[in-house]
């Protein structure tokens, strides 16, 4: 079984764009309330004609079933039969990143928790051949944009200035109809001689 410790692979490319804390305080920057200790998971990538074994080629954290993409590597220099190839994906693809063209191309998974349990148990690099072989996701169609956050944002405040500008239209609404109400045609007179007028033994028993 090939040794891959997660772990000191994440760390590596986490060190390589600043540390983690910076990492997560971007996050916060983004809006993410639990920025401090929200998961972070790794996306691994692996060719067994260029590489050895896998590498950590992104970062990542969910949001619910989905992937947000929050740092993507791009020097391979130590991998130069990967760098290679991949220059080629990104030259003949109309890709935006290496981590798209590697899972497009069924080369990288987007990992989660069960993705390392099952590591733990049958290893990476045949974790990694099913995902080349199409027998394992790898949840290439889970990833949502940078901006979701940003974009979640403004829905839900368009949402909310839209029920203000209706609670104001219904208001404005009720105010206009007060003020046109004619109300000498809606109050109702009742004229004094058409009362009924009770006995004086009915008033006695009840004065």
């Amino acid at each position: 079984m090939d040794y891959f410790n997660i772990d000191d692979e994440m760390e590596q490319v986490l060190d390589s764009c600043g540390g983690e804390d910076l990492l997560r305080w971007l996050l916060k920057d983004d809006g993410i309330t639990n920025w401090e200790t929200i998961k972070l998971y790794p996306v691994v990538a692996y060719m067994p004609q260029y590489l050895k074994g896998p590498i950590v080629v992104g970062i990542t954290h969910k949001i619910g079933n989905q992937f947000r993409v929050i740092h993507v590597e791009y020097d391979y220099s130590n991998y130069s039969a990967f760098e290679k190839y991949l220059n080629y994906l990104l030259e003949m693809g109309d890709y935006q990143d290496p981590v798209e063209a590697l899972l497009d191309h069924k080369k990288a998974i987007l990992v989660d928790d069960d993705d390392i349990q099952d590591a733990f148990l049958i290893g990476w690099k045949v974790m990694l051949e099913q995902v080349i072989a199409g027998v394992r996701d790898n949840k290439e169609d889970n990833i949502v944009n940078l901006d979701y956050y940003e974009s979640s944002l403004d829905n839900l405040s368009s949402n909310q200035k839209s029920s203000a500008f209706d609670l104001m239209s219904n208001l404005e609404d009720i105010v206009t109809k007060i003020l046109n109400l004619d109300f000498e045609k809606e109050v109702v007179l009742i004229d004094s001689h058409e009362t009924e007028e009770f006995d004086d033994t009915f008033q006695n028993q009840w004065a």
